[in-house]
């Protein structure tokens, strides 16, 4: 079985991937190629070339692929509800064999199947899960359809809360999903040279972290008249964990330097100066040896 682009099962390290989804905005209403790092709200239709499969992001939801993941994640903006979206090269009897199977989502927590999968008249494999070893129960399913190109594509919700929002959007998402010929994905398009304070302009910056069911998130908006915002919080996966916290602040900001050498981005408050290292790499940006995921700037231009 050849793997391609985005794979469906055996994800370590799920979580991170999850908690990614955190906090998101808005993108054009624009067919685009599924890029890591970047984040696409509701009304987006998303293509993966070189899997031959598109779709279109559900009204209410955010989604994104974290950078290093073959997963796309979508999150419900209200909440308690997330869907996975994967992709591989399968026949159906190997399909069914994976749907059958746990599925780790790291830092102990994993979907058990509470039954074989089972097929509907239009050939959509479905399967039924329950979330276990996370802080927060929960309960799963899975959509595949399988196209005619021998891509199988997996809508895999997961409900954290009381109704089923997820299950109920990734049965539509399969019902409407395209199939078209698997094709290279265009290459990369450099970022070239250009002064940092006229990329960083009008920004906005978000970083994450998790790890043993805690999480951390940073966000940044560097607004084009040379102020910034920034906000943060901390808590359990889930929430409820002693020890959140949450945070603001604002002040001025500068970059200085020239693309493609490294660039220093400061961030002036009443308290003092923080300094950055920016550097690109792969088309990703990187604030002291730091991914940090870019999008749309809804706070300020």
């Amino acid at each position: 079985m050849t793997h391609l682009h985005l794979r469906p099962f055996g994800l370590p390290g799920l979580i991170p991937c999850l908690l990614v989804m955190l906090a998101l905005y808005a993108r054009p209403l624009l067919a685009v190629e599924i890029t890591p790092g970047q984040l696409y709200d509701a009304g987006t239709s998303l293509t993966a070339s070189n899997v031959g499969v598109t779709f279109s992001v559900p009204t209410g939801w955010r989604a994104g692929l974290p950078a290093g993941s073959e997963a796309l994640v979508m999150e419900r903006i209200a909440g308690g509800a997330m869907i996975l979206v994967m992709a591989e090269e399968v026949s159906k009897s190997e399909m069914r064999q994976e749907m059958s199977q746990n599925v780790d989502l790291g830092g102990g927590a994993f979907l058990q199947p509470l039954a074989p999968p089972s097929e509907r008249a239009d050939g959509v494999l479905t399967a039924d899960y329950q979330l276990l070893g996370g802080q927060v129960p929960g309960q799963g399913a899975a959509y595949t359809r399988i196209g005619r190109t021998g891509v199988g594509v997996v809508f895999f919700a997961i409900d954290t809360g009381a109704d089923r929002g997820a299950r109920d959007q990734a049965r539509r998402l399969v019902d409407g999903v395209r199939f078209s010929e698997p094709v290279a994905p265009p290459p990369a398009t450099g970022e070239g040279a250009a002064a940092w304070s006229d990329y960083m302009r009008g920004r906005y910056l978000a970083r994450y972290y998790t790890g043993s069911g805690y999480h951390e998130k940073t966000e940044l908006w560097l607004c084009s008249d040379g102020t910034f915002h920034r906000s943060g919080d901390a808590g359990g996966f889930g929430g409820g964990a002693s020890g959140a916290w949450a945070g603001s602040s604002a002040g001025r900001w500068t970059a200085s330097g020239a693309q493609p050498a490294q660039g220093r981005l400061q961030l002036q408050t009443d308290e003092g100066v923080a300094t950055y290292t920016l550097t690109l790499q792969g088309g990703k940006l990187y604030l002291d040896d730091t991914q940090w995921l870019r999008g749309d700037n809804e706070f300020c231009r």
